[in-house]
């Protein structure tokens, strides 16, 4: 058990450690206004504009989120698909609030998170945040 402990924490840092480090080598982001609170991996971050990206040039499932009052890396599964619009992509309930579950950077690249579950009493709706892209840090 302790092993096991020892050994995803040391994972955890390489991953994290691996991330900062080729975050400085990303000048190509996006831009996201997003207008609503939302959560992510367990976190929940306020409205505003965020700039994003692979955390490393390569397909990576780490994504990093920068905003004013908060910076933050997510781990997602890595996706491919057809997509043409930069966009991220929410799901919502009533109480619950909404939750980032997708996000496509127009060219074929997307990352998809896993979303809490809504109560059964709750309505889904789906959010989309379009983006643009930046080219500076």
């Amino acid at each position: 058990m302790k092993k096991n402990l020892t050994r995803t924490l040391m994972l955890t840092a390489a991953v994290l450690a691996a991330g900062a480090a080729a975050y400085a080598q990303v000048h190509i982001g996006l831009n996201a206004t997003i207008p609503f609170s939302f959560k992510m991996n367990g976190k929940t971050l306020s409205a505003g504009t965020y700039r994003l990206g692979p955390a490393t040039m390569s397909n990576s499932n780490v994504l990093y989120f920068r905003g004013v009052k908060a910076s933050v890396y997510a781990i997602g599964t890595h996706a491919i698909g057809d997509d043409q619009r930069a966009r991220l992509m929410f799901r919502c309930g009533d109480s619950s609030g909404c939750a980032l579950t997708e996000v496509w950077d127009g060219q074929g690249q997307g990352w998809k998170f896993a979303a809490p579950r809504l109560s059964a009493a709750e309505k889904e709706r789906l959010a989309v945040v379009y983006m643009s892209r930046t080219t500076a840090d």
